[in-house]
């Protein structure tokens, strides 16, 4: 800037030893250092632009790459269940229901129970388990 600004000076003093024609070229070479110091500025200013997006994409990436990680987390934690009512068998197979857990016996276990209570207390001997039919002795 400074260099235009002593150019200028060069140009619009009137001296007897400047002539016309020194005067364009002075002024021709000035208007060059103009447009080349403006294209220097927009070079400048499409480096940054480009520097800008650069870093959008890497946040952008960045962004992304925590998302991805977040979500495999996600699909490593496990859900165990928990069940204070489920008594079917059928829920006791591990295999297919690896995290599941209740706080009451199953089924299995109650009616053995219940069949014990019935031949202590009321003295039934058989049981049939579909009929429903109670044999006393």
């Amino acid at each position: 800037m400074m260099m235009i600004l002593v150019v200028m000076v060069i140009i619009l003093m009137p001296t007897t030893k400047t002539t016309t024609t020194t005067r364009m070229m002075m002024m021709m070479m000035m208007i060059m250092m103009m447009k080349m110091m403006m294209m220097m500025m927009m070079m400048m200013m499409m480096m940054m632009m480009m520097m800008m997006m650069m870093m959008m994409m890497m946040m952008m990436m960045m962004m992304m790459m925590m998302i991805m990680m977040m979500m495999l987390m996600m699909m490593m934690i496990v859900f165990v269940q928990i069940s204070y009512g489920a008594t079917s068998t059928e829920l006791s197979a591990t295999s297919r229901y690896d995290f599941f857990m209740r706080n009451v016996v199953s089924e299995t276990h109650q009616a053995r129970a219940i069949v014990e209570i019935l031949k202590y207390e009321h003295g039934i001997k058989t049981i049939h388990e579909h009929k429903f039919i109670f044999t006393k002795q």
